[in-house]
């Protein structure tokens, strides 16, 4: 014979383990704020031409100390005469004083220290007559943008595509295609994720095809790059 059931729940959150040298550094500073780096403005992809001079620039704010290390197309840049690492305040950027077409890529800035890490990335297409369409941009009116946002947030990026590119563009992200390719009838197009959990996070392309005018052209691709961040 049944006398009635009674019932109690809770909630379970399971927090990251501290590895040992970040409970060294608590203890060391137990007043001390400890985060990982937050990027609050975010690197702009852009054209420029053969021979001139580009700033890529973004601001990183942290009450922690961090590093910042750039990247072209996934190799580590040291800091040179040609590739000069910048540090003003928030402000961190990388100069290069002379582009050539082998310049063109995706850059990226990646914060970090032993609490995390924060990256930004864009494209960068360097203008040369004589050399392939693709060194430099004609297929993006608006380049997508990085984002950083709140756990449980929504993701939306967008971009506008020059006239003459296909209407079914390719996302990538870390390698990895995404299923989202439809372009609207202005030419626009959008990455949505309605909300953004850990795995959102990384580095994607937006992949655009222009199409060739005549018989005696090729159809060349252009790539832009963002990040997306979740906090």
């Amino acid at each position: 014979m049944s006398l009635g059931k009674i019932e109690t729940k809770c909630q379970l959150k399971v927090l990251p383990k501290m590895t040992q040298h970040q409970r060294k550094i608590s203890a060391k500073m137990p007043d001390s704020p400890v985060s990982p780096p937050a990027i609050v403005e975010h690197l702009k992809s852009v054209e420029a031409e053969d021979g001139s001079e580009v700033e890529l620039a973004c601001k990183i704010v942290c009450p922690s100390s961090f590093d910042v290390v750039w990247i072209h197309n996934g190799k580590e840049i040291k800091p040179s005469k040609d590739f000069q690492y910048h540090h003003v305040d928030s402000r961190y950027s990388l100069k290069i004083p002379e582009l050539f077409p082998e310049d063109s890529g995706i850059y990226t800035c990646e914060a970090f220290n032993d609490f995390g890490e924060s990256f930004t990335t864009c494209s960068l297409f360097v203008a040369c007559p004589g050399l392939p369409a693709t060194s430099g941009s004609t297929a993006f009116n608006i380049f997508p943008k990085s984002v950083s946002v709140n756990h449980g947030a929504p993701v939306v990026v967008q971009a506008e595509l020059a006239s003459g590119c296909d209407q079914q563009v390719t996302w990538i992200k870390d390698g990895c295609v995404v299923d989202q390719k439809s372009v609207n009838d202005q030419g626009k197009v959008q990455f949505s994720v309605v909300e953004a959990s850990l795995k959102d996070a990384g580095m994607y392309e937006l992949h655009v095809k222009k199409m060739a005018v005549d018989a005696n052209d090729k159809t060349d691709e252009y790539v832009a790059a963002f990040a997306v961040n979740v906090l």
